[in-house]
């Protein structure tokens, strides 16, 4: 198992941050072979950083191409660091706000999820995640202490698999430098028990100090570059903000807005932004969303849309099929997979192959109850481009921000080139036969779509195979019983459904299922709780 905490013994007096040679490490990069001597030269913290990069890549490539047997057991783990009696016994707490961008195309999901079910925690981390390389970064820098609590992180989108953000935030209680100033936990130590609640002095700290004092910014951790230094180079923190010990990245975000970039090629793009305007105000939207456990249990699927614009953004007047568009999509909050779907259905009144008729009966929920089988739109083309705070003071390291503006500029120069070679054999086609462009106006619309083709029918109602909500919520119900009678929770079991009133899943009759010394006396408890 690696040790990813390789420079606990640059922290001394007041715990300044351990330095990397980004130059070095540049160097290795750019090196196609890595012979022996390159590698016998690099340093301790070069191989690790190689190597954890290196595993990254492969967990991508093995669940991309061979999903089914890979289990994420050859995985790099991030083990507990062993903290310095100066970090667990002389550090304060602060309460920040990160904001970071990040390309999701190598990772399997966005949130890290952890098994409470086992005795490590580490031994069932999913596969590779946004968040969990974030969390990895923090631990390394000895940010945090730990993967699996004390930390509370929060995050304002929990977006898809592939998905994008320039403007993702999280909330997380980190290390600080400072003994007081507005978001520091006075007194907290790392290794203590705590909860949310604000105490005295937290209060009391948030009261004599305004959110946008700089003052004392100057002995504070260089958050940015710290994380940015442990991050690969597809995320990277653009800014930090301290915040009030009771903030929440989630439930104190106003508003995300979601961009989803496509090439014009046959849609009619006035039509889809004509038709966009029906998503907006408040709709239920059940059946434009995938329905979980969380969801189905609250049985809330209204949301309301405050914008939604398609509009051309980038226009290439000599191949108007090569125009860039976007469709602009603005809420407090959205439903699993809502954007991606209200895409397919735009994209199938966009090509003509449905009517404007059938966002209306989309959001008639009474008129249809069961949402239609159809395609869902590839989430690489999505980003997460804004969120919207009010307790949030921005400020950023200039330095590090120009080193993260460089990063993302080379890599957009890296695509954007390939994309310009691919362009300019695609007028070469042209030029010598024009009648094929109607092949690459068919081949841009379609890329919006797993299979690249379109359908007949677009929208299926007739194959519709998805649960209504009452369905859901029922199966929500069964999956929660079944759970409880394999832990033996009987009475919980009895006591939900009298609470609610409602009949019993399993066969009608839970006690007659229940092992009769199951159920003590009133005010007792069952042998198994």
């Amino acid at each position: 198992m690696l040790n990813l905490f390789i420079g606990k013994s640059c922290y001394s007096g007041q715990l300044s941050r351990c330095v990397h040679t980004s130059s070095r490490i540049h160097e290795y990069k750019t090196k196609k072979n890595l012979n022996f001597q390159l590698l016998n030269n690099l340093d301790h913290e070069q191989l690790v950083y190689r190597v954890v990069e290196l595993q990254r890549r492969l967990d991508s490539y093995q669940m991309q191409y061979d999903p089914k047997h890979f289990n994420g057991k050859d995985k790099v783990r991030v083990p507990v660091p062993d903290v310095s009696d100066i970090i667990r016994k002389r550090s304060n707490l602060r309460k920040i706000a990160l904001k970071f961008v990040y390309t999701g195309w190598n990772y399997q999901s966005y949130p890290f999820e952890v098994s409470r079910n086992r005795k490590s925690h580490l031994n069932n981390i999913e596969t590779n995640s946004v968040e969990r390389v974030f969390m990895e970064a923090l631990l390394r820098q000895q940010l945090i202490i730990s993967l699996t609590g004390g930390h509370f992180m929060e995050r304002a989108g929990r977006t898809d698999k592939s998905v994008n953000s320039s403007a993702q935030v999280i909330s997380v209680i980190v290390r600080s430098n400072l003994d007081e100033g507005y978001g520091v936990l006075k007194n907290k130590r790392l290794y203590e028990e705590r909860d949310e609640t604000t105490t005295t002095d937290d209060a009391t700290q948030e009261e004599k100090y305004r959110i946008d004092d700089t003052s004392l910014d100057e002995g504070e951790l260089n958050y940015m570059q710290l994380l940015n230094e442990a991050l690969p180079e597809d995320i990277r923190v653009v800014a930090w903000s301290p915040v009030r010990s009771n903030f929440s990245a989630r439930f104190d975000c106003n508003s995300r807005e979601y961009k989803y970039l496509f090439r014009q090629g046959t849609y009619d793009v006035d039509l889809m932004n004509e038709q966009a305007k029906k998503f907006v105000g408040e709709n239920d939207f059940r059946n434009f969303c995938k329905k979980n456990n969380e969801n189905s249990q609250k049985g809330d699927m209204i949301r309301s849309m405050y914008t939604c614009d398609v509009e051309r953004v980038e226009i290439d007047p000599v191949h108007p099929e090569f125009t860039l568009c976007a469709t602009t999509i603005r809420a407090r909050g959205f439903l699993l997979n809502q954007i991606r779907k209200m895409m397919s259905v735009l994209f199938a009144v966009g090509s003509g192959h449905e009517d404007g008729d059938v966002i209306d009966q989309l959001l008639d929920v009474r008129r249809t109850t069961r949402s239609p089988a159809y395609k869902l739109c590839v989430p690489e083309k999505l980003i997460m481009a804004n969120t919207h705070f009010d307790d949030v003071h921005w400020r950023y390291d200039h330095q590090s921000l120009a080193d993260a503006i460089r990063v993302v500029a080379q890599r957009y120069d890296n695509y954007a080139t390939r994309a310009d070679v691919l362009k300019h054999m695609y007028r070469g086609m042209l030029e010598q036969d024009a009648t094929v462009r109607e092949a690459g106006e068919l081949a841009l619309s379609t890329s919006v779509f797993p299979d690249k083709k379109f359908s007949e029918p677009w929208l299926d109602f007739d194959r519709g195979t998805a649960r209504t909500l009452e369905e859901a919520k029922e199966k929500t119900k069964e999956r929660q019983l079944r759970r409880d009678l394999e832990k033996g929770n009987y009475r919980t079991i009895i006591e939900r459904y009298e609470n609610e009133d409602n009949h019993c899943p399993a066969n009608g009759n839970i006690e007659a299922s229940c092992p009769a010394e199951s159920f003590p006396a009133a005010g007792g408890q069952s042998k198994s709780e």
